[in-house]
């Protein structure tokens, strides 16, 4: 089950009782959002398949990109420029 934007919007807006069934499936979409915005440590682990990543750099933590992790060759790729393998601090897949 999944709870449509329009129940949502509703409940928020008082004009619709979502029932336990319901909150509890609004809350485990919630928790499986934020879950998915975490930062991951390259120290800790690397990506473990091909994909886009939203990066932070050793610049500074306001400083991110969006980088390709090529699976095999183990790198950090981008479109315009590329970031050593060094200067990725953390990533994340890229939000929804």
């Amino acid at each position: 089950m999944r709870i449509t934007d329009e129940a949502l919007n509703e409940a928020i807006e008082g004009k619709r009782e979502l029932g336990e069934i319901g909150l509890r499936f609004a809350l485990k979409e919630l928790r499986d959002f934020r879950q998915g915005l975490q930062w991951i440590s390259v120290s800790e682990k690397l990506p473990d398949k091909e994909a886009w990543y939203l990066v932070k750099t050793v610049f500074n933590d306001s400083r991110y990109a969006v980088q390709h992790w090529d699976d095999k060759d183990r790198t950090w790729l981008g479109d315009d420029y590329s970031y050593e393998f060094d200067d990725i601090t953390h990533y994340m897949p890229i939000p929804k």
